[in-house]
């Protein structure tokens, strides 16, 4: 009778685990401390050269057209490395890019000569 109940409850549990959500984190997406400490280390830092160079670049360039070309260049980078190092949705790398190149975008405004 036991092995019948263990059984039964191996099918219910089956198909359960096939009709929920596949839920982002442990066990699914496990990664080790080291992985993710690198991870976040090289995020650091391509972000902040990201930032960086574009506002170091437009300070010595007086053209709008080398700015503008600056900002599209760093967005996609930025956008690239975004969607390789992390685990963001879609939406999310969307509203992220979307900030990146708002700041840069005033930075141009704001340093026009």
């Amino acid at each position: 009778m036991d092995d019948n109940l263990t059984n039964l409850h191996d099918v219910l549990k089956s198909k359960e685990d096939k009709a929920m959500a596949k839920l982002p984190g442990w066990p699914w997406d496990y990664q080790s401390t080291v992985q993710a400490n690198m991870q976040r280390i090289l995020m650091a830092l391509i972000g902040s050269v990201l930032l960086l160079a574009p506002m170091i670049f437009m300070i010595f360039k007086e053209t709008r057209a080398a700015r503008v070309g600056a900002v599209a260049v760093c967005t996609v980078t930025f956008a690239f490395f975004l969607a390789i190092l992390s685990k963001e949705t879609p939406l999310g790398l969307l509203k992220t890019t979307a900030a990146y190149t708002a700041f840069l975008v005033v930075f141009v405004g704001t340093t026009t000569q």
